[in-house]
C-alpha cells in the first residue's frame, strides 16, 4: 500500500513484551491515513467528521471522513485500536496532522467526548501560525444531552409530563434559533427566552430549590462554538456528525459480499478499512467523470441524473441526506439555446 499510494501513513502500536520466557509483542494500535484521499480533503472544504465505534470484539473503529458539495462522503483514514481514550485520539489525530490535514481553516465536527476534545486541542490549537481549528459539538448529540440535563434538574419527560414537555419544545426551539443567529444580539435575545422560560418552570417545581435556578441554560451558553455568529470558518452549514455516522453503518454491511467489517477477525477488518476507502475514491471518481447535466432538445421533460440534490429523511434523531437520483428538467425551446447547447455539449465532450 506504501509503494501504491506514496505519501500514506501508517502506524503500528506495539511494546514488546516477555512471558515465561517468550518475548513477544502486544498489539495496542493501528491506523493508516491514505494521502490520496487527504489530496481531495484539500480541494474541498475543509470540514472533518471523526466518530468511534465498537466492533463484536471490543475493538474500537476510529474514524475521520469529509464531505464535498456533492454530497459525497469520502473517509480519510482509521484507527483501530483498544478503547476511545485520549492517547489513543491523540495519536490517531495526530496521524492526519502529519499527513496534511492541517489547513489554516480546519473545521471538525464531532460529538465531542471528553477525550476527543481535549486531542483536538492539543494536536490542533487554536493559534499555531496563524491556524484555527474550530471544534464544533454535533447539534444532534447536544439536543439528546439538553434533555438528559432537563430530566436530572427537572420533571422527567413522559407522555404525563405535557406541561415540561411544552416548556422544553419551546426551549428547543429558541436553542436552534440561538445557533443560527446571524450576530450576537439576536443570539442573546433567544437565549434570554430560554432562560425565562426554565425559571417560569422553575417557580412551580420543587426539584430544583437546592439547584442551579436554569441548568439547561447554563449547559448551552458554555456551546459557544455552537453558535453560527461565532463561526470563523466554513461550515458548509452542517451541524452534525451525520456523515460520519453513516459510515459507522456501513461498516456493519457487507463489502463486496464478502464480510462485515465490525464483525470481521482483526487482520481482516484491517484489511477491509483500506480497501473501502480506496473504494470509495475510485467510485467518486467515476460517478462524477461519466455523470454530466444535460438539457434535453426533444420539446419533453426528462429526467437526469443530478447528485448535488438530495432527499432530507430523520433517522435516530440524525437528519440523513438521500440523494435523488431523477430531476425534472425544462427543455429549451428556442432554436438559438438548442445551437449553443450543441456546442457546448461537443466543446465539453459530451455526446
Amino acid at each position: 500500500m506504501e509503494e501504491a499510494i506514496p505519501g500514506s501513513l501508517f502506524m503500528q502500536d506495539m511494546l514488546n513484551t516477555e512471558r515465561n520466557g517468550i518475548c513477544g509483542s502486544d498489539l495496542f494500535g493501528v491506523g493508516a491515513v491514505l494521502s490520496n484521499a487527504v489530496a481531495l480533503f484539500k480541494k474541498n472544504v475543509h470540514l472533518l467528521y471523526i466518530d468511534a465505534g465498537f466492533t463484536v470484539d471490543k475493538w474500537v473503529i476510529m474514524l475521520a471522513v469529509f464531505m464535498d458539495s456533492n454530497h459525497h462522503v469520502q473517509p480519510l483514514g482509521f484507527r483501530l485500536c483498544a478503547s476511545e481514550s485520549y492517547l489513543n485520539w491523540f495519536r490517531f489525530l495526530s496521524m492526519l496532522r502529519d499527513a496534511g490535514v492541517s489547513v489554516s481553516d480546519l473545521v471538525i465536527n464531532s460529538d465531542r467526548h471528553k477525550a476527543i476534545a481535549s486531542a483536538v486541542k492539543d494536536v490542533f490549537p487554536e493559534q499555531q501560525q496563524h491556524k484555527r481549528c474550530e471544534h464544533v459539538p454535533c447539534f444532534v448529540h447536544i439536543e439528546r444531552n439538553l434533555q438528559e440535563v432537563w430530566n436530572n434538574n427537572h420533571d422527567v419527560l413522559c407522555e404525563t409530563a405535557t406541561k415540561a414537555i411544552d416548556v422544553f419544545n419551546s426551549i428547543i426551539n429558541h436553542f436552534r434559533d440561538a445557533c443560527m443567529s446571524v450576530n450576537e444580539k439576536e443570539c442573546y435575545g433567544h437565549l434570554m427566552c430560554i432562560k425565562e422560560l426554565e425559571l417560569k418552570y422553575k417557580d412551580k417545581d420543587k426539584k430544583t430549590e437546592k439547584k442551579s435556578k436554569h441548568p439547561v441554560y447554563d449547559y448551552i451558553v458554555e456551546l459557544d462554538s455552537l453558535f453560527m455568529y461565532n463561526w470563523k470558518n466554513n461550515h458548509m452549514m452542517q451541524m452534525t456528525s451525520n456523515p460520519v455516522e453513516s459510515c459507522m453503518s456501513v461498516l456493519c454491511r457487507d463489502l463486496f459480499q464478502n464480510g462485515i467489517i465490525r464483525s470481521s477477525s482483526f487482520f481482516n477488518r484491517y484489511r477491509m478499512l483500506l480497501m473501502w476507502i480506496v473504494v470509495r475514491i475510485k467510485q467518486r471518481d467515476q460517478l462524477l467523470n461519466k455523470r454530466g447535466i444535460k438539457v434535453p432538445l426533444n420539446g419533453d421533460k426528462m429526467s437526469v441524473y443530478c447528485p448535488w440534490s438530495v432527499n432530507v429523511i430523520v433517522r435516530r434523531g440524525h437528519f440523513v441526506e438521500c440523494y435523488k437520483h431523477v430531476l425534472i428538467v425544462h427543455p429549451v425551446k428556442k432554436g438559438t439555446y438548442r445551437k449553443w447547447n450543441s456546442e457546448m455539449m461537443e466543446e465539453n465532450g459530451y455526446r
